[in-house]
């Protein structure tokens, strides 16, 4: 993959040469962490991971259905099971980790907040967890990934026709800019503080929508009365 198909901002022309602001640089993941293969990691695949061990209550596993916009999208999620997750401890979430699609549609992603902390990727997509946060900010490649620019690119070089699909060495593969890593904790530090508000407004939300649907319960069996 050539320079030129790297995520530039807004404001610099891609060029040959690639026209980049000085102290940035372009790269990958794969260059920035040679040594590291845990760095892109795939979902447990079907052998490993059975519609069977879904249980009532559990670890939510995350489809690609469930990544969209750059948000964790909680309904429907299946629920692995306490007895598989000693098997399942590869695939277990970490703050500040960020989960992309693989199949299907591919190219979305978010980033793992407290929130899904302990949650499971499944087969459909690839966790990506930055080893070194003084080469790389997690917060700031997420906003990478979610530029439209960088999700054509993933779009333009999935394999397959049919299903389009990725794989850890394509996504490592990847190239985009990379800032000095003192203007990435800036603006990680800025960001996070956003997502932190809409996180917990979100729950908020979600706490007083299961509590109206309670009280609606309650209402439609008669537990509760309504005085006219």
């Amino acid at each position: 993959m050539k320079d030129e198909d790297a995520l530039f901002p807004d404001g610099f022309e891609e060029s040959p040469l690639g026209e980049i602001p000085r102290g940035w640089r372009v790269s990958s993941l794969g260059e920035l962490f040679p040594n590291n293969k845990e760095c892109v990691l795939t979902g447990p695949f079907g052998s490993h991971l059975h519609a069977s061990d879904y249980r009532s209550e559990g670890t939510p596993l995350i489809l690609v259905k469930h990544v969209l916009d750059g948000k964790i999208i909680e309904d429907d999620l299946p629920l692995v099971g306490e007895h598989k997750l000693p098997e399942m401890g590869h695939y277990i979430l970490k703050t500040g980790d960020i989960i992309f699609t693989r199949v299907g549609a591919v190219g979305r992603s978010a980033y793992i907040h407290p929130r899904y902390e302990g949650w499971l990727i499944s087969g459909q997509t690839l966790r990506v967890r930055v080893p070194n946060s003084r080469i790389l900010h997690s917060r700031y490649l997420t906003q990478v990934y979610l530029e439209p620019s960088f999700i054509g690119m993933v779009e333009g070089h999935a394999l397959g026709t049919t299903r389009p699909s990725l794989n850890t060495s394509i996504l490592q593969s990847f190239k985009f800019l990379v800032p000095p890593v003192q203007i990435q904790d800036k603006f990680a530090e800025m960001i996070l503080s956003f997502d932190a508000k809409i996180q917990s407004n979100f729950a908020e939300s979600r706490t007083l929508a299961a509590l109206c649907d309670a009280r609606l319960t309650r209402l439609m069996s008669g537990e509760v009365r309504v005085e006219g």
